[in-house]
């Protein structure tokens, strides 16, 4: 019999289950709205898993290749999640034995200097303090995301919970996530309701932001 359930993962080896989330991670932002699943080689331009489904191959006369090759993939899954980090994956069961990872919310405790220097937005540290005062820490929400067909259903909000909680029990005071806005993800409306707001804007195409609020006044 087929059921969902949240786990806790930890990046600790090479197992099937790190093999899923690694295949759902690009599967999810392979598909609208991010469509990273191909770039050309030669423009950088993205194209999506739903825009290749006409067969093509090709651009600027070169063969397209992964936006976010495996490997890569990997190497961040290791480097984010361990240490005091939180993930929560929504896992689909059959008789006790996971056969599929269809979402993933993770984040982490970084001082502000080093988040700066990660996300590449200069003066967010003094931003950080202008608004919440000095902080040690924050809580970094760096990725969510969930398999197509499995939205709409509040399983997404569900993980974004669960690692809230962890936050809060790391007496974490201010939760930071970075996101688009053109087109908005469904994350950048989940993080606004919560209570979050925009504190620095990328000014790109995509719209970036950053995200922020204190993680006692959140609300998912």
């Amino acid at each position: 019999m087929e059921n969902l359930e949240f786990i806790r993962f930890k990046a600790n080896g090479n197992g099937p289950l790190t093999d899923q989330v690694i295949n759902c991670y690009r599967n999810v932002f392979g598909g609208e709205p991010w469509n990273e699943w191909k770039r050309c080689q030669k423009c950088d331009r993205k194209f999506g898993i739903e825009q290749l489904a006409d067969g093509k191959t090709h651009c600027c006369n070169m063969p397209l290749v992964d936006f976010w090759p495996k490997e890569v993939v990997q190497r961040d899954i290791f480097n984010e999640i361990s240490g005091d980090a939180s993930c929560w994956l929504s896992v689909v069961k059959e008789n006790d034995n996971v056969v599929d990872v269809v979402g993933f919310s993770w984040g982490y405790p970084i001082t502000p200097k080093n988040l700066e220097d990660m996300v590449k937005f200069s003066g967010i540290v003094d931003i950080i303090t202008d608004i919440f005062g000095h902080m040690e820490c924050v809580a970094y929400q760096d990725e969510i995301g969930l398999a197509t067909k499995y939205r709409g259903q509040k399983i997404g909000r569900a993980m974004q919970l669960l690692t809230h909680q962890d936050y809060t029990k790391q007496g974490l005071g201010v939760v930071v996530a970075r996101t688009k806005t053109n087109p908005p993800t469904v994350a950048y409306h989940w993080y606004k309701k919560a209570g979050m707001d925009v504190i620095g804007e990328y000014g790109d195409e995509d719209g970036r932001v950053i995200m922020a609020g204190r993680t006692n006044n959140l609300s998912f």
